[in-house]
């Protein structure tokens, strides 16, 4: 797996949406996040309620 300009576009986007709204999360899961929703993948996560936010599917595994 890479890291292209989609994913980097889908990074800001993940990262300014949760800055804006006072609910950032840790750089490395933004990226998880935003790689996911530029490649349509779903996050394998227990944090589900963190990593929801993101905007990204997620499930428990």
């Amino acid at each position: 797996m890479s890291i292209g300009e989609p994913e980097a576009a889908a990074y800001l986007t993940v990262h300014k949406t949760l800055k804006a709204a006072g609910t950032s999360i840790d750089p490395p899961d933004a990226l998880i996040a935003a790689t996911a929703l530029a490649n349509g993948w779903t996050v394998a996560t227990r944090t589900i309620k963190h990593m929801a936010r993101t905007g990204a599917l997620v499930v428990n595994p």
